[in-house]
């Protein structure tokens, strides 16, 4: 009897470490992906950014070397409104190591730096290195605040599918643009703000606000402030915070319902 007892508590034991152990890996599955659904609503707003500011501009740039060496860039009319087309073929690779193929076709009817300005962005087979976008996304210049920044308007239904499935996003931003009036590239800075969702390819939904604008530099990859409520109550979901700006790969996630902090790798945008 005693060892009926005693073979029975050492299985209970197993068993209560294996369910302990299986939570602990569900629940760190769980925070990673709510660490992707999280920190994808920056980053997608500017995967196409360059498309977005570069293209129509008064600038004299050289497209082929700020965007890829071998896009071809063709537009309509040389006068507003117009249509230009990016196309990056099979696949090119610009200065930050981001490989882009297909096209980005943009509808536009002024220099994005001018208020009233209005852009249609759609793709044909475009991908982000392994990531393929479908969807829309619009933008328009409102105005200008009372520090003279370009205040744009960006919505956006946007899916995105690569090897870990398919995630659909849906956002009301507006983007704050610093240096729109110099076409020095180094001095251009964004304050984003707004809501969204992102729904997963299981269907789980995930709304989001901004609390704090994110803050986008030119000469950072990843964002080097800002803070994202990823839930919709004071019990479920996370706060990821980008940090007081510096550059780097890192953001905090705190998990509102256990009030744990974790590390993101926003390069992986997996938890540490």
């Amino acid at each position: 009897m005693k060892k009926t007892v005693k073979y029975l508590a050492v299985a209970i034991i197993g068993i209560v470490l294996f369910s302990t152990s299986c939570e602990k890996k569900e629940e760190q599955e769980e925070y990673n992906q709510v660490s992707l659904d999280g920190t994808s609503s920056e980053d997608d707003e500017m995967m196409t950014r360059d498309e977005e500011i570069l293209l129509g501009s008064p600038c004299n740039y050289d497209l082929t070397q700020l965007l890829a060496p071998c896009a071809v860039v063709t537009e309509t009319s040389a006068s507003f409104p117009k249509t230009i087309t990016i196309d990056y073929g099979t696949g090119c690779t610009n200065s930050n190591g981001v490989t882009k193929k297909g096209k980005v076709i943009v509808y536009m009817t002024n220099p994005l730096n001018v208020e009233g300005a209005v852009r249609q962005i759609s793709f044909d087979g475009f991908y982000v290195n392994s990531t393929q976008i479908t969807g829309t996304k619009n933008l328009e210049n409102t105005g200008f605040n009372s520090a003279g920044n370009a205040l744009i308007s960006v919505d956006a239904d946007l899916t995105f599918t690569n090897g870990n499935g398919t995630r659909t996003r849906s956002s009301d931003h507006v983007r704050e643009w610093i240096g729109h009036a110099t076409c020095e590239r180094t001095d251009d800075e964004f304050l984003i703000t707004g809501s969204g969702s992102v729904t997963r390819n299981s269907g789980t939904a995930r709304s989001y606000s901004i609390t704090s604008a994110i803050h986008i530099k030119n000469s950072c990859r990843y964002p080097v402030a800002g803070e994202i409520d990823f839930g919709t109550t004071s019990k479920r979901g996370c706060i990821i915070n980008y940090g007081s700006g510096e550059c780097d790969e890192f953001a905090q996630l705190t998990a509102k319902r256990k009030n744990k902090v974790f590390t993101i790798n926003l390069a992986t945008r997996t938890i540490e």
